[in-house]
């Protein structure tokens, strides 16, 4: 299973591979390493049997190198072809505020069906979110 481990404790550039015939790393890994370090029993025979990161966390003391210096992140021109399409989550948002009020008697969920843009939801949303029910 490809991982990516974050660690102070992890040499600058390392890139570990499992040696060739020995048990592959897991989810149940991390439970095990937990364990190691800390003195803790397994939950499961899975995580007793499963094989520990203590291999790759060679370092004794934690690096204090800033191992963001120097990199730019880069930032988009313009906007994504979708910034101004409502996201799903918006219509679901919108959805379940206009179900607080009686059928027939909220008109302004009639105008995102007319208009269903980010900023017409987002608008929507803001203005009727924290309204009591009618």
């Amino acid at each position: 299973m490809p991982t990516v481990l974050v660690s102070p404790l992890i040499a600058a550039g390392t890139v570990f591979r499992v040696p060739a015939g020995s048990t592959p790393l897991d989810h149940t890994s991390t439970l095990k390493t937990v364990q190691q370090r800390w003195g803790l029993p397994a939950l499961t025979a899975r995580d007793a049997a499963a094989p520990s990161f203590a291999d790759v966390l060679t370092l004794a003391t934690a690096r204090t190198d800033d191992v963001l210096a120097g990199i730019t992140v880069p930032v988009a021109g313009q906007s994504g072809p979708s910034a101004t399409v409502a996201s799903h989550l918006q219509e679901v948002q919108a959805d379940l505020i206009s179900r607080r009020f009686p059928a027939g008697q909220h008109d302004d969920a009639d105008v995102l069906a007319a208009h269903p843009t980010n900023a017409a939801y987002a608008g929507y949303i803001r203005a009727h979110s924290d309204m009591p029910s009618a």
